[in-house]
Protein backbone atom coordinates (compact mmCIF):
# COMPACT_ATOMS: atom_id res chain seq x y z
CA UNK A 1 0.00 0.00 0.00
CA UNK A 2 1.20 3.19 -1.04
CA UNK A 3 2.08 6.09 1.65
CA UNK A 4 -0.67 8.20 -0.45
CA UNK A 5 -3.09 5.33 -0.62
CA UNK A 6 -2.31 5.07 3.25
CA UNK A 7 -2.86 8.91 4.69
CA UNK A 8 -5.97 9.49 1.96
CA UNK A 9 -7.34 5.84 3.97
CA UNK A 10 -6.49 7.25 7.62
CA UNK A 11 -7.51 10.91 7.17
CA UNK A 12 -11.09 9.83 6.20
CA UNK A 13 -11.48 6.57 8.56
CA UNK A 14 -9.56 9.05 11.82
CA UNK A 15 -11.38 12.43 11.29
CA UNK A 16 -14.30 11.56 9.45
CA UNK A 17 -14.30 13.73 6.70
CA UNK A 18 -16.24 13.59 3.00
CA UNK A 19 -14.45 12.45 0.34
CA UNK A 20 -14.55 16.13 -1.11
CA UNK A 21 -12.91 17.69 1.87
CA UNK A 22 -10.19 15.17 1.81
CA UNK A 23 -9.39 15.91 -1.72
CA UNK A 24 -9.64 19.60 -1.57
CA UNK A 25 -7.15 19.76 1.22
CA UNK A 26 -3.83 21.82 0.60
CA UNK A 27 -0.30 21.63 2.59
CA UNK A 28 -1.08 24.55 4.31
CA UNK A 29 -4.21 23.44 5.43
CA UNK A 30 -2.63 21.18 7.68
CA UNK A 31 -0.24 21.46 10.85
CA UNK A 32 1.25 18.51 11.91
CA UNK A 33 3.92 17.88 15.08
CA UNK A 34 5.04 15.45 17.29
CA UNK A 35 2.32 15.09 19.97
CA UNK A 36 -0.70 16.88 18.14
CA UNK A 37 -2.04 18.24 14.93
CA UNK A 38 -5.25 19.57 13.20
CA UNK A 39 -6.67 19.82 9.76
CA UNK A 40 -8.29 23.10 8.83
CA UNK A 41 -11.60 22.50 6.64
CA UNK A 42 -12.96 24.79 4.07
CA UNK A 43 -17.17 24.56 3.14
CA UNK A 44 -19.20 27.15 1.83
CA UNK A 45 -18.26 30.60 3.54
CA UNK A 46 -17.02 29.06 6.55
CA UNK A 47 -14.08 27.07 7.86
CA UNK A 48 -13.84 24.01 10.32
CA UNK A 49 -10.63 22.55 12.16
CA UNK A 50 -10.37 19.26 12.61
CA UNK A 51 -8.00 17.41 15.38
CA UNK A 52 -5.54 15.17 13.62
CA UNK A 53 -4.59 11.63 16.00
CA UNK A 54 -1.54 10.16 16.37
CA UNK A 55 -2.14 7.25 13.82
CA UNK A 56 -3.15 10.09 10.83
CA UNK A 57 -0.20 12.13 11.65
CA UNK A 58 2.35 9.24 11.17
CA UNK A 59 0.59 8.54 7.89
CA UNK A 60 0.53 12.41 6.33
CA UNK A 61 4.34 12.59 7.94
CA UNK A 62 5.18 9.03 5.48
CA UNK A 63 3.20 10.34 2.62
CA UNK A 64 4.77 14.03 3.16
CA UNK A 65 8.38 12.16 2.75
CA UNK A 66 7.11 11.32 -0.70
CA UNK A 67 6.87 14.68 -2.02
CA UNK A 68 9.33 16.51 -0.47
CA UNK A 69 9.46 19.43 -2.80
CA UNK A 70 5.42 20.14 -2.56
CA UNK A 71 4.93 23.57 -2.05
CA UNK A 72 2.29 24.35 0.57
CA UNK A 73 -0.07 25.43 -2.20
CA UNK A 74 -0.08 22.33 -3.46
CA UNK A 75 -2.97 19.81 -3.19
CA UNK A 76 -2.28 16.99 -0.53
CA UNK A 77 -3.91 13.95 -2.90
CA UNK A 78 -2.79 14.91 -6.75
CA UNK A 79 -3.31 12.68 -9.91
CA UNK A 80 -0.45 15.24 -11.03
CA UNK A 81 0.81 18.44 -10.50
CA UNK A 82 -1.80 21.00 -9.70
CA UNK A 83 -4.35 18.70 -10.08
CA UNK A 84 -6.16 16.83 -6.82
CA UNK A 85 -6.87 13.46 -7.42
CA UNK A 86 -10.76 13.18 -8.67
CA UNK A 87 -13.63 11.59 -6.40
CA UNK A 88 -13.73 8.43 -8.44
CA UNK A 89 -9.74 7.69 -8.33
CA UNK A 90 -9.99 7.98 -4.87
CA UNK A 91 -13.21 5.70 -4.53
CA UNK A 92 -11.39 3.25 -6.46
CA UNK A 93 -8.54 3.31 -4.26
CA UNK A 94 -10.86 2.86 -1.30
CA UNK A 95 -12.32 -0.01 -3.10
CA UNK A 96 -9.57 -1.29 -4.24
CA UNK A 97 -7.64 -1.51 -0.32
CA UNK A 98 -10.82 -3.41 0.45
CA UNK A 99 -10.39 -5.74 -1.98
CA UNK A 100 -6.90 -6.34 -0.62
CA UNK A 101 -7.83 -6.57 2.81
CA UNK A 102 -10.67 -9.13 1.57
CA UNK A 103 -13.56 -7.20 3.56
CA UNK A 104 -16.49 -8.74 2.18
CA UNK A 105 -19.12 -8.77 4.94
CA UNK A 106 -19.63 -5.13 4.33
CA UNK A 107 -19.43 -2.93 1.11
CA UNK A 108 -16.71 -0.44 1.89
CA UNK A 109 -16.79 2.62 0.43
CA UNK A 110 -15.88 6.68 0.99
CA UNK A 111 -19.06 7.18 2.59
CA UNK A 112 -18.97 4.09 4.88
CA UNK A 113 -15.54 4.93 6.09
CA UNK A 114 -17.04 7.95 6.97
CA UNK A 115 -19.89 6.52 8.82
CA UNK A 116 -17.28 3.99 10.42
CA UNK A 117 -15.87 6.95 12.11
CA UNK A 118 -18.85 8.57 13.52
CA UNK A 119 -20.39 5.36 14.94
CA UNK A 120 -16.81 4.86 16.61
CA UNK A 121 -16.88 7.79 17.50
CA UNK A 122 -20.20 7.99 19.72
CA UNK A 123 -18.84 4.22 20.86
CA UNK A 124 -16.22 5.92 22.41
CA UNK A 125 -17.40 9.08 23.88
CA UNK A 126 -21.42 8.40 24.82
CA UNK A 127 -23.69 11.11 24.56
CA UNK A 128 -21.12 13.30 22.72
CA UNK A 129 -23.55 14.04 20.07
CA UNK A 130 -22.90 17.82 19.25
CA UNK A 131 -19.14 17.47 18.91
CA UNK A 132 -19.81 14.36 16.52
CA UNK A 133 -21.75 17.05 14.84
CA UNK A 134 -18.99 19.52 14.81
CA UNK A 135 -16.68 17.10 13.36
CA UNK A 136 -18.85 15.79 10.58
CA UNK A 137 -19.77 19.39 9.78
CA UNK A 138 -23.53 19.00 10.02
CA UNK A 139 -25.48 22.11 10.17
CA UNK A 140 -27.73 20.37 12.35
CA UNK A 141 -27.79 17.81 14.92
CA UNK A 142 -30.69 16.29 13.88
CA UNK A 143 -28.29 15.12 10.64
CA UNK A 144 -25.82 13.85 13.31
CA UNK A 145 -29.18 11.91 15.20
CA UNK A 146 -28.84 9.31 12.54
CA UNK A 147 -26.31 7.68 14.49
CA UNK A 148 -28.13 7.14 17.82
CA UNK A 149 -28.61 3.26 17.48
CA UNK A 150 -28.50 0.39 19.73
CA UNK A 151 -24.72 -0.72 20.54
CA UNK A 152 -23.90 -4.06 18.63
CA UNK A 153 -22.75 -4.99 21.93
CA UNK A 154 -26.69 -5.90 23.08
CA UNK A 155 -25.81 -9.51 23.81
CA UNK A 156 -22.36 -8.88 26.04
CA UNK A 157 -24.37 -6.54 27.99
CA UNK A 158 -27.48 -8.65 28.20
CA UNK A 159 -25.21 -11.74 29.18
CA UNK A 160 -22.96 -9.33 31.95
CA UNK A 161 -26.26 -8.64 33.55
CA UNK A 162 -26.60 -9.11 37.26
CA UNK A 163 -29.49 -11.27 36.99
CA UNK A 164 -27.11 -14.03 34.69
CA UNK A 165 -26.75 -16.52 37.08
CA UNK A 166 -24.56 -18.43 34.97
CA UNK A 167 -22.58 -15.01 34.42
CA UNK A 168 -19.12 -13.82 34.88
CA UNK A 169 -18.74 -14.63 39.03
CA UNK A 170 -22.12 -16.76 38.92
CA UNK A 171 -22.16 -20.29 40.49
CA UNK A 172 -22.49 -22.79 37.67
CA UNK A 173 -24.66 -25.49 37.05
CA UNK A 174 -24.35 -28.66 39.17
CA UNK A 175 -23.66 -30.34 35.67
CA UNK A 176 -20.27 -27.34 35.02
CA UNK A 177 -20.32 -24.38 32.42
CA UNK A 178 -23.05 -24.25 29.76
CA UNK A 179 -24.90 -26.88 30.41
CA UNK A 180 -28.56 -25.11 30.73
CA UNK A 181 -31.20 -26.14 32.79
CA UNK A 182 -35.12 -26.62 32.26
CA UNK A 183 -38.03 -25.71 35.31
CA UNK A 184 -39.86 -28.35 35.99
CA UNK A 185 -43.06 -29.38 34.76
CA UNK A 186 -44.85 -29.06 38.38
CA UNK A 187 -43.78 -25.43 39.15
CA UNK A 188 -45.05 -24.41 42.68
CA UNK A 189 -47.73 -21.62 43.25
CA UNK A 190 -46.28 -18.53 44.76
CA UNK A 191 -48.40 -19.22 47.76
CA UNK A 192 -49.11 -22.81 49.45
CA UNK A 193 -53.06 -23.18 50.40
CA UNK A 194 -52.18 -22.71 54.19
CA UNK A 195 -50.68 -19.29 53.43
CA UNK A 196 -47.04 -19.75 53.79
CA UNK A 197 -44.30 -18.83 51.24
CA UNK A 198 -44.56 -21.65 48.47
CA UNK A 199 -41.04 -24.17 48.28
CA UNK A 200 -38.52 -23.34 46.02
CA UNK A 201 -39.68 -23.97 42.10
CA UNK A 202 -38.43 -27.59 41.31
CA UNK A 203 -35.57 -27.12 38.39
CA UNK A 204 -34.91 -30.17 36.36
CA UNK A 205 -31.06 -30.37 35.15
CA UNK A 206 -31.50 -31.74 31.56
CA UNK A 207 -28.58 -34.21 31.88
CA UNK A 208 -29.29 -35.39 35.08
CA UNK A 209 -32.69 -35.60 35.29
CA UNK A 210 -32.35 -34.64 39.14
CA UNK A 211 -34.80 -32.36 40.66
CA UNK A 212 -33.40 -29.46 42.85
CA UNK A 213 -33.94 -26.26 44.51
CA UNK A 214 -30.61 -25.41 43.76
CA UNK A 215 -30.07 -26.40 40.13
CA UNK A 216 -28.72 -22.61 37.82
CA UNK A 217 -26.77 -21.48 40.91
CA UNK A 218 -29.95 -20.15 42.72
CA UNK A 219 -29.71 -21.47 46.23
CA UNK A 220 -32.93 -22.68 48.42
CA UNK A 221 -34.38 -20.63 50.96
Amino acid sequence: LSERNCALLQLMLQTGMRVGEVLALKWKDLTVRARSGSARIRAGQGTRELPLNATVRAALNSHQQTVPSASVEAYVFQSKPDSPLSVRAAQDIIASIAKRAKVTRIPVSTQSIRHTFATNFLQSNPGKLVDLSVLLGHESVNTTAVYLRASEDLALGVEGSGLNVFGAGQRESPAGPNVPCERGTDPAEPLSRHGSPAPAPLLRHRKTGESTPRACGVPSE
